[in-house]
């Protein structure tokens, strides 16, 4: 994947989901959410917020995790 859109973050670590939320925001916006298929994400973006954001947004996610966590969704 080749980013197209980024926020920098002024501070240390990664977003939270409000920051994400935001960012998918500013593409549909752009782009209009017909273009999402797919947001892939590495285990840092994890969260039972931004989960039930992107199911109620009815945008399909995959989400790496890692092999000893739970996942209620």
């Amino acid at each position: 994947a080749i980013p197209i859109l980024w926020t920098l973050l002024n501070k240390r670590g990664n977003s939270d989901t409000k920051e994400r939320i935001a960012l998918i925001q500013r593409f549909i916006a752009i782009f209009g959410k017909d273009r999402i298929v797919n947001v892939f994400a590495d285990r840092e973006f994890i969260g039972e917020q931004w989960f039930t954001w992107l199911i109620e947004q009815d945008i399909n996610f995959c989400i790496r995790v890692k092999k000893t966590s739970l996942s209620p969704i």
